[in-house]
């Protein structure tokens, strides 16, 4: 359902000229690493870009299984935010070192449908990679509003919701590795088309 419902607010916003945004069928396992432990995250499904090559996820879906407490669902919404940040983190886009990064995760806890955003700052991302995650860490998930879409106006206000987030990573605004190198990656290709250019000579 999200699926359907992220592609037809993307074809109905899309810009010709922007970037290209993907729904791949095939799911790969992120997987991701703390202080030398392996996880693997579990999405529902994504949204991606091609950078360096790579269909890399630049929002993802979580899931929601009946019964599931508060708390493994939110420890289920962080596994899949750290599957993607795994993803994101190795673009450094012309920096020597990580950089603050964003993740964006949408899905539902019973009938409620909310997007979650999470922010990880470029300290806190390389002490957990070498050091692992303390008790004393905290990493701030803001939700919307639950939503119920079987009701018209919770709707019509999540879908304006899903069209701002789209219209903001189209923006490049985002702080998410693989949408900075995709632009990155198209803004190179059009400085080296306009470098090749040869000057038309007027023979007249």
């Amino acid at each position: 359902m999200l699926d359907v419902l992220m592609t037809i607010i993307y074809f109905n916003i899309r810009d010709p000229n922007g970037p290209k945004f993907q729904f791949p069928s095939i799911l790969p396992t992120p997987r991701y690493m703390i202080a030398g432990e392996r996880y693997a995250a579990s999405p529902e499904g994504m949204v991606a870009v091609m950078a360096n090559s790579e269909k890399v996820p630049i929002i993802s879906y979580g899931a929601w299984f009946e019964g599931e407490t508060w708390k493994e669902f939110l420890e289920d919404t962080l596994s899949v935010m750290l599957g993607q940040l795994a993803k994101n983190v190795k673009f450094r886009n012309g920096h020597t070192g990580f950089q603050d990064q964003e993740v964006f995760v949408l899905g539902f806890h019973g009938l409620g449908f909310h997007i979650v955003r999470g922010f990880f700052t470029a300290d806190v991302i390389s002490r957990v990679q070498v050091n692992g995650c303390s008790v004393d860490d905290a990493f701030e998930l803001r939700f919307t509003r639950s939503y119920n879409l079987l009701f018209k106006q919770d709707w019509l206000e999540a879908t304006r919701a899903l069209t701002r987030l789209l219209r903001y990573l189209q923006s490049g605004e985002s702080k998410i590795g693989a949408m900075q190198a995709y632009l990155l990656e198209r803004s190179d290709v059009a400085n080296s088309s306009c470098g090749t250019m040869e000057p038309k000579l007027d023979s007249s």
